[in-house]
């Protein structure tokens, strides 16, 4: 299902009624009503999930919004990297299921950030990788 990452209900109503907003922009693909731009998990600072009775500001969900902001970014050049690493030696083993059989790794980098000296705006050099194993 590659529409899995965003699918969520809130208030017994469908996932395609929802709001999803980075930074205050409106971020949602209009077909299936899921994310279209999804920040890496290092640049993520805040994230907010709004249900019931919010603010006119964020109209745009029926249901519920997905609000998140970034980190700012620097002149400084910089990184971060993170691993997902899951095996059956570290992965609890509940008694009612069969133990996890399979391995599954993934590594994912933040994107760098760097100013531009030309320009008045920042330039903008994104490096991102996403790999798993089964």
């Amino acid at each position: 299902n590659p529409r899995a990452a965003s699918d969520y209900n809130a208030l017994g109503s469908q996932a395609n009624t929802n709001a999803w907003l980075v930074d205050g922009i409106w971020d949602n693909e209009y077909t299936f009503s899921t994310v279209l731009v999804q920040p890496s998990v290092e640049s993520v600072q805040e994230f907010k999930v709004l249900t019931g009775t919010y603010s006119a500001q964020f109209g745009g969900g029926a249901a519920g919004v997905v609000s998140v902001s970034t980190r700012s970014g620097s002149n400084e050049l910089h990184g971060e990297a993170f691993e997902f690493l899951r095996n059956r030696v570290l992965d609890a083993k509940p008694y009612q299921f069969t133990p996890y059989t399979g391995r599954q790794a993934a590594f994912q980098a933040q994107p760098v950030w760097r100013r531009s000296p030309q320009a008045r705006s920042p330039a903008r050099t994104q490096t991102c990788a996403t790999s798993s194993s089964p």
